[in-house]
């Protein structure tokens, strides 16, 4: 079990340990992603920066909840998206019609 699954890395918002993400493409498999481990921490400022088809939305698709890694974990606020409340998979704040930092989702 990681550190921030068990939740002792205080501070951390965002890890992604070993994560990979495949693609069929036909009969052929692209690896997009290949055991990625990443570490955000909260309040930091991050650039994702890279050329065309080198994985950048793919990963922030894996953040947002909005894909499954092939293999790996995607931690959010010390929570693996199983235990997030299905309203809103990533549980992260943001701004809607309803009200300055509702949760997306929240009635």
């Amino acid at each position: 079990m990681g550190d921030a699954e068990k939740g002792s890395s205080k501070g951390t918002m965002i890890s992604l340990e070993k994560v990979r993400k495949s693609f069929m493409r036909g009969k052929e498999q692209l690896d997009v992603l290949g055991g990625l481990d990443l570490t955000i921490e909260e309040g930091s400022f991050e650039a994702l920066m890279g050329p065309s088809g080198s994985g950048k939305s793919t990963l922030l698709n894996l953040i947002a909840g909005l894909d499954q890694p092939t293999s790996g974990k995607v931690i959010i606020n010390h929570r693996l998206p199983a235990s997030v409340d299905a309203r809103h998979p990533t549980g992260l704040p943001c701004r809607c019609k309803r009200g300055a930092n509702a949760v997306a989702g929240a009635a």
